[in-house]
């Protein structure tokens, strides 16, 4: 008897501990708790890089590859130039109808070029070098307003409303100027240059940036239009008839205009992603 109450005993602890076993799985498991406010930013990042860094890499390499080819028209055409002179002479037009913009070249070149066209040099410089470079012709022109061509160098710049100060300056005024008021005179004036000169480098600074915005955009649809049309024809797809090609001429079409419009702050958005993917 005693023997097989040892027998019995070990198994009915086990019975025991297999039937609270299985009343434990048996319960239901709790949820587990939300995550937290950082985790799911955090992994909404990761998820967004992992799906945008791809297709923004592409267009990166497009937006490399059309300042590539951007840098190499302008220094193949030189068109920076031609953009100065001919806002510098729209700019001139707009003021006044004396022949200033003649003489401003002329002391802007040290009487080398008569027409802004013929300043190669002086339009080669970016919009702060050349008003900077206009500036000092209009200050010296300002020192010395009595010499040829000065008056109307003045009148220019000014805009129309320096001319009673420009006057002054000549002497043609009744009763004729006293030395304090002449002294007033080129004062004023030497503000209105510069508030002159500040408004045209922020008009050729605003038209220039334009200017590079729109012939990046175009740049980089057709680049981008091209690697998606040599890729399909690479894959033989645009060789088939044109009902089976089915959307990829359009597929083209959008990949270009996204390219246009990303290519230029691509390169920004890569490595803004990935550094917050490494956070």
């Amino acid at each position: 008897m005693q023997n097989r109450n040892v027998i019995v005993a070990p198994l009915a602890l086990a019975g025991l501990l297999s039937f609270g076993a299985a009343a434990q799985n048996a319960q239901p498991v709790p949820p587990p708790p939300p995550p937290s406010i950082s985790a799911l930013i955090n992994g909404g990042i990761d998820a967004l890089s992992q799906r945008a860094l791809p297709t923004l890499g592409a267009v990166a390499a497009v937006g490399v590859l059309t300042m590539a080819v951007q840098q190499a028209l302008k220094a193949l055409f030189r068109y920076h130039r031609r953009f100065n002179a001919l806002h510098v002479e729209t700019w001139a037009r707009e003021r006044t109808q004396s022949p200033g913009l003649k003489g401003l070249v002329t002391l802007a070149t040290a009487g080398q070029h008569p027409a802004i066209a013929d300043a190669k040099s002086l339009c080669d410089l970016d919009g702060p070098g050349l008003t900077a470079q206009l500036t000092l012709a209009a200050k010296l022109a300002l020192m010395f307003p009595d010499q040829s061509g000065h008056a109307d160098v003045l009148r220019m710049v000014a805009g129309g409303i320096g001319d009673p100060d420009v006057n002054t300056l000549l002497g043609k005024t009744a009763p004729p100027p006293t030395p304090a008021a002449i002294d007033d005179a080129r004062t004023r004036l030497g503000f209105l240059i510069d508030r002159s000169m500040d408004t045209l480098q922020v008009r050729l600074t605003y038209e220039w940036a334009r200017v590079n915005q729109m012939m990046a955009f175009g740049l980089s649809a057709v680049i981008a239009a091209v690697a998606g049309g040599f890729y399909y024809w690479n894959q033989g797809i645009l060789a088939r008839p044109w009902d089976a090609q089915g959307m990829h001429y359009l597929m083209i079409f959008l990949g270009a205009i996204l390219s246009g419009i990303l290519a230029p702050v691509a390169k920004d958005l890569v490595t803004a992603l990935q550094s917050l993917k490494g956070r």
